[in-house]
């Protein structure tokens, strides 16, 4: 975890307001954090989409809730953050849930693209069916 100049597959990492927001990097140019952000460095940035990920997941989010601090904005100190275990499975199984990660989520866009697209659908036929009606 570090501060400083994020490269191409490092991910963020909010501390606080909100905390727990995760975001991987994917713009070559330079920009500086600021407070409340923590970066990941990875070495292998292929780990990239798993490790983002598992930050998001229900595990991780429910552990860093348990060891948040404060009454008004709930954060999480860096030395806290580094006690949380994150699960790594072998680079290979992790290149594999990730792709199976972003076909879901890609499915998932599909199928909330033509959801939206019947509701606008059956909203035109309430409305002719009324026109034609009145």
């Amino acid at each position: 975890m570090t501060r400083g100049f994020p490269k191409v597959g490092d991910i963020l990492f909010t501390t606080e307001a909100p905390l727990g927001n995760v975001a991987a990097v994917d713009i070559e140019e330079p920009f500086a954090l600021a407070q409340r952000v923590i970066c990941f460095g990875l070495y292998i940035t292929s780990m990239s989409v798993c490790l983002k990920h598992a930050l998001l997941s229900g595990y991780f989010q429910e552990a860093i809730s348990d060891q948040a601090s404060g009454v008004t904005a709930q954060g999480i100190k860096s030395a806290r953050l580094q006690l949380i275990p994150v699960p790594v499975p072998p680079l290979a199984e992790q290149i594999r849930i990730a792709h199976q990660i972003e076909k879901l989520l890609a499915l998932t866009a599909t199928l909330k693209a033509r959801l939206t697209a019947a509701q606008t659908k059956q909203a035109h036929l309430a409305e002719t069916l009324i026109a034609e009606v009145c």
